[in-house]
């Protein structure tokens, strides 16, 4: 999910670059909002954590939490569906 990427991208460099940094937050909030009415209706604390994190200080910004929460609310393992081939085929390995 292109959220996971930016917010990845925005951690690695929310010390070194503010202005790459704030780029980088602002494309994974348009990329969330093309999932959270999915992800809040699975999951309203899901979609809290993500949304607060995405509001918020980049110090609290954490690709790691953000997938735990993503799966939650899309019912899904990402990483596994990514690594086989399996996302964007219709093939979604839910739990």
């Amino acid at each position: 999910l292109s959220v996971l990427y930016e917010v990845g991208e925005w951690e690695k460099s929310r010390d070194s670059d503010p202005a790459f940094c704030e780029v980088k937050r602002k494309e994974a909030e348009i990329y969330y909002r093309i999932i959270q009415p999915r992800i809040k209706k699975r999951s309203a604390k899901a979609d809290e954590i993500i949304t607060t994190m995405l509001t918020g200080s980049s110090q609290h910004v954490n690709a790691a939490l953000l997938e735990e929460q993503l799966q939650t609310g899309l019912a899904m393992k990402l990483r596994e569906s990514l690594l086989c081939g399996r996302y964007g085929q219709g093939g979604y390995e839910t739990r």
